[in-house]
This record gives structure tokens, C-alpha cells and sequence, in this order.
């Protein structure tokens, strides 16, 4: 484990899990992290990814304030220091300043020299941070399949006074005035006939993280650095409609959410709790799990302070799924399926539809152009350019794929279905007494969960080679940033039918209805057994599990991740299967 130090404010827990990940050991480990400013605003992730960050959009606004800023951060950092708020590298055994809160939820003793240190639990004896870390990385048992599991949480509470002045702390709310809570809002209640009313169960999201940077080695990225190399020549001029290249430069992040991003999933917060907060119970508390990567993570906190407020850590745990090679992680199940990183499926068609559709782009733009041989795959990464740039700085003036993504993670690829779920079996980690589940995610991932379902009507070719006409798989539809799926039971008295204008002869009866991006998918159009003709798309729970206990066989999951598949097998693979 390449872990530097484990951070772990109240309202999170961190996963460390084997390939295999079967089977689950908890171990307690006290934390005593470095001091945070207020309820455990600090975290150290581990294999957060890279987190680099662009140009603010508005850059000369910050250049007016600098002076500004970096005069009040020093004067803040001396008053900091004066008050006894200077501290680095609090351990085990290590003094803490007097007068700071303890981070740590341990008693606090008097050391030798005077000062207070961060007791562990009884049983535990002091730990540094350097044998913590081998602890885990050691940690945990063998279980069945000799695969280990070991989950780390932590608490952090202040036990000590502080000597910050009271008008400075936004803790505790002190003359916060009337702070009664309301009736919980459930524009979710599924309303039938005549008012009538239904009972609605569990609801488990699945979601994709908010607007980003570009990834790592992307098409974008690419491009900036032609562009930056052609004009060290002093040759590159841009004219007519691409003028505005003369002045532009590539300044992108990388990886990390972008403002909207954040807002995006504070919002969709926001929304879920206007949707499913009477599904709450406030006398509990949740489990949420993320990834490591640093905008999966933001994502769900994000999430979590839209839907619970800024307080969200006493309504729900974070589990930290660690995202990496050789870490079982359903949440991102391409690192459990090798195959998955060997096929390029749609890959050579993605090409084909390119090379077809932007040459007439291509001709056009190259003509503006001297001192770089504009090609192809430059107006590729222009046109790509136009949504980062929009979602990182609110405009773009670059140029205004789905056929990859359909061999890459859908049913035009063998891998499609291939779904682990093997950290779902432990009721530590994936409880089932909650009446709501969310979980975050990537792109990929979602669109692999529909195909697993066997949701084929979003299967069929699409042709490389002219438009494949009407058809239900538009990734921009289906997976945009924050997209999410959202999976609801309901219980009726009755048998509901078809049209939802009675109730029919019978007992109470289950329904499972899936919402994309609060769009229903109907699920008879894949299923028969869920009847097409309802108004409402919902399937009998029964009919649908009845249709998913043939799903696992029909993924063949050890031949597609273990076995021997075709690189580019897009043409012959139509059930997200090996051929």
C-alpha cells in the first residue's frame, strides 16, 4: 500500500480492499491527525488521481486582489501563531498546543513536559504514524479465497477549549434563533387514481461525478501542447474564423471538478431531498460509498451537503472505495475485469466515424491555418474542446461519441456486462436495513449497469459509417456529468394496472421502476415479462428478479475479464458478451 498517512474526519471510512474482495475484517484505528480548522474539514485520500487545477475564469480579477489576499493571509497566519494555533505532525504521544482542540477522540493526558497528549484507547498503545501505516498495510485477516479486507474508520470530535473568540466559530450556532425543522418534502410519493396512494420502499442511486477537467493524456490536452510546440516556430498564424487561435492558449485542470461540477451535484442534492426525504430516517445514519478519485469523492460530499446540509456527517458515512489496479471496487469494476483495459472495442469504428463525418470539417479549418499541419484529429479535440472549456470558465470559442462508448462499456462490447459484486454481500459495507443508497460513480460504470440489467433497448449496431437513424443510445442522454440513475420500489395495496386508473383483484404488490436523469425507463420494452403496455414502465418486483437470475450467466463474466477476447470484436459482439 503506497498510503502516505490516513486522515479520517467524523462521517467517513476508508476501504482497503484486495483483487478478490470477498469477505470483510473491520478493524478499529484510532486517528489523531494533524489539527483542522472545524469538524473534520480535512481529508488525505489516497490514489485521489490527478488533481490538477486550470486558470480561474476570470484570472485578471485575481491578479487585482492578489496583493490584497496574500496580505490578509499573512496577517491572519501571525494571529494564528500568536494565539497558539501553529501546530505540525500531531501523533501519538506528540504535545498538542495548548488552548487547540484535540482532533483526536481520545482522553487527553499530561505529558512529561507539561504538555497534552492524544491518548489512544485502552488495549492500544501509542502508534506512530509510519508503524499506523504498516499496521494496514498488514492488516485484517485471511478469508475464504484468501482475499483481505480491512476497514479503517475514524472519528474526530474537539475535546478541549479552544481561545478562538466566539464570533469567529460557526460551531455550536450560538443565538441562532428559532431552528425548528419542518415537515420532510416527498414530491417522489407516487400518486396513482384518484389521489390514491402508494407506499414507496427503498431508493438506490447510482451517479455519475460532476462537470470536470479533462482526463489525463486526452485528446484536449494533446492538442494544447501542438499548438504550443508549433508556435515556439514563430510560424503559427490563425485567420478568419479561427483568429482568435492567435491569442488562445490551452489551460485546462486535469481530472478534478470544475465549479460547475460542484454546483451539479449540490443540486442534485438538493434535489433528491425534495424527492425522498420523508424516505429518511433521521434517527439513523446512512452509508454513501465514492471512490478514492479526488472528483468522485468531491462528488458525493457535494451531494451530501445538497441533500443533509452542511452538517451532513451526522446523517451519513462516507465509504471510500479505494480506486486503483488490484483493488476490488464495484463502483469501478474495469480494475476488476483485465479484459476490459485489453479490448478497444468501437475503437477502430469510433475512428471510422470521425475520419467519415469532420473531414469536410477538416478540409475547411486546415485552410486557416499556417505553420501546423491541421489534421483530423485536431478538429476532433477542437470540437471536444468546446464543453471543457464551457463548464470550466462559462464560454468557449473553440468549435462547436457514442459509438465508442457502445463498444467500450455496452452491449457492443464482450466485457459490457461484466459486473462485480462481490463488495454488495456484506451488510457491514452495504447494509439493507436503509431506505436509501447512494452511490458514485463514472460514466462507464452506469452504462455497464444498464447493460447488465439486460436492458437491450439501448442495444443495436450503430453503423460507422453513415447515421444509424432513430435509436435510444445517445451517451450525451445517458450519461452526461452528473447524470444518475435512480431505482425505486414501490408497494401497492393491489395489483396497479397497466393504465393506472384502478387497482386490480389481488394483495399487496411490489414495483421496480427506474428513472435516468428523471426520465423512466420502461421496462417492458426489454423485458416482456414486465408487460410494455404499462403507462408508467414499471415492472412486478417478482417478474424482474425472475428476468435478472439469467443475467449473470449471460455475462460469462470469467471468459470475458479472464479469458481470451477478440481487441476489436465490435461487428460480432451484440449481448455485451463474448461472441
Amino acid at each position: 500500500m503506497d498510503a502516505k498517512s490516513i486522515h479520517q474526519p467524523q462521517g467517513y471510512a476508508l476501504e482497503l480492499r484486495d483483487r478478490a474482495g470477498t469477505g470483510t475484517e473491520s478493524v478499529s484505528l484510532p486517528s489523531c491527525p494533524a489539527p483542522v480548522p472545524k469538524r473534520g474539514a480535512c481529508v488525505t485520500i489516497w490514489r485521489a488521481g490527478p488533481v490538477g487545477t486550470g486558470p480561474a475564469p476570470d484570472a485578471g480579477f485575481w491578479k487585482r486582489r492578489f496583493l490584497l489576499l496574500s496580505l490578509a493571509l499573512v496577517l491572519a497566519l501571525l494571529a494564528c501563531y500568536q494565539a497558539g494555533l501553529a501546530t505540525e505532525g500531531l501523533e501519538y504521544g506528540a504535545p498538542v498546543a495548548p488552548g487547540y482542540p484535540s482532533p483526536c477522540s481520545y482522553e487527553m493526558s499530561e505529558s512529561e513536559s507539561g504538555g497534552r497528549v492524544c491518548e489512544p484507547p485502552p488495549g492500544m498503545g501509542r502508534t506512530s504514524s509510519s508503524e499506523q501505516e504498516e499496521q494496514v498495510k498488514e492488516g485484517g485477516s485471511a478469508v475464504e479465497g484468501g482475499s483481505t479486507t480491512t476497514t479503517a474508520t475514524a472519528t474526530t470530535t474537539a475535546t478541549a477549549t479552544t481561545t478562538v473568540p466566539q464570533y469567529f466559530k460557526t460551531s455550536l450556532e450560538l443565538w441562532a434563533g428559532p431552528t425548528a425543522t419542518g415537515k420532510a418534502p416527498f414530491m417522489a410519493q407516487t400518486r396513482t387514481f384518484e389521489g390514491a396512494r402508494c407506499r414507496d420502499r427503498p431508493v438506490q442511486m447510482l451517479s455519475r461525478h460532476g462537470s470536470r477537467y479533462p482526463t489525463t493524456g486526452s485528446d484536449v490536452a494533446n492538442f494544447g501542447d501542438r499548438i504550443d510546440e508549433a508556435r515556439e516556430t514563430g510560424k503559427l498564424r490563425f485567420k478568419e474564423a479561427l483568429e482568435f487561435m492567435n491569442k488562445w492558449a490551452y489551460g485546462l485542470g486535469t481530472e478534478i471538478l470544475v465549479s460547475k461540477g460542484r454546483q451539479e451535484l449540490f443540486d442534485s442534492g438538493v434535489l433528491h431531498a425534495y424527492m425522498y426525504s420523508r424516505r429518511y430516517n433521521p434517527n439513523s445514519k446512512i452509508i454513501a460509498r465514492t471512490t478514492t478519485q479526488d472528483r468522485i469523492l468531491k462528488s458525493a460530499e457535494y451531494f451530501m451537503a445538497g441533500l443533509f446540509g452542511l452538517e451532513w456527517t451526522r446523517d451519513a458515512t462516507i465509504e471510500v472505495i479505494i480506486e486503483g489496479s488490484g483493488f476490488n471496487n464495484s463502483l469501478a469494476g474495469d480494475n476488476n475485469c483485465p479484459s476490459a483495459h485489453k479490448v478497444r472495442s468501437g475503437l477502430e469504428d469510433a475512428t471510422i466515424w470521425i475520419e467519415q463525418h469532420l473531414q469536410n470539417a477538416t478540409d475547411r479549418l486546415a485552410a486557416m491555418v499556417e505553420g501546423l499541419d491541421w489534421t483530423i484529429e485536431d478538429t476532433y479535440a477542437a470540437q471536444t474542446m468546446c464543453p471543457y472549456e464551457t463548464v470550466a470558465y462559462g464560454y468557449s470559442r473553440s468549435l462547436p461519441m457514442t459509438v465508442g462508448y457502445y463498444g467500450g462499456s455496452s452491449f457492443g462490447s464482450p466485457t459490457g456486462r461484466a459486473i462485480n459484486v462481490t463488495l454488495d454481500n456484506n451488510t457491514a459495507t452495504f447494509p439493507l436495513s436503509q431506505s436509501l443508497y447512494f452511490d458514485f460513480t463514472h460514466d462507464t460504470n452506469i452504462i455497464a449497469v444498464l447493460t447488465a440489467f439486460g436492458l437491450n433497448q439501448f442495444s443495436g449496431k450503430l453503423d460507422p459509417n453513415s447515421h444509424s437513424g432513430e435509436h435510444n443510445f445517445t451517451v450525451s442522454h445517458l450519461t452526461p456529468f452528473r447524470a444518475r440513475l435512480d431505482i425505486e420500489i414501490i408497494r401497492t395495496p393491489q395489483p396497479l394496472a397497466a393504465d393506472r386508473q384502478a387497482y386490480l383483484e389481488g394483495a399487496e404488490t411490489r414495483y421496480v421502476h427506474f428513472v435516468l436523469n428523471q426520465r423512466l425507463i420502461p421496462l417492458g420494452w426489454s423485458h416482456p415479462e414486465c408487460d410494455a403496455s404499462r403507462a408508467d414502465g414499471w415492472c412486478e418486483l417478482g417478474a424482474f428478479l425472475k428476468v435478472q437470475e439469467k443475467m449473470e450467466a449471460l455475462s460469462r463474466y470469467d471468459e470475458a475479464c479472464f479469458g481470451e477476447v477478440s481487441l476489436n470484436p465490435y461487428r460480432r459482439v451484440e449481448g455485451g458478451a463474448p461472441a
